[in-house]
């Protein structure tokens, strides 16, 4: 999986912000039960996207206190 991270936002001085976007592959070892119960055609392979956004103050940013 790849992944881009934004960590520089005009307003971190008052909300310290990152976005994250990503996508790749995924496999599964054996098919889900609830997939295979809701679908006939399943895949172990599968596209996987992954978005995050994540916000703190900055005064309780890792390691500033």
């Amino acid at each position: 999986m790849a992944y881009f991270r934004w960590l520089l936002f005009p307003w971190d001085v008052y909300l310290d912000t990152s976005f994250a976007a990503g996508a790749g592959l995924s496999y599964a070892t054996s098919v889900p039960a609830i997939e295979a119960k809701h679908y006939e055609d399943t895949a172990q392979f599968l596209g996987a996207l992954m978005f995050e956004f994540a916000f703190s103050l900055p005064m309780f940013r890792s390691g500033a206190w």
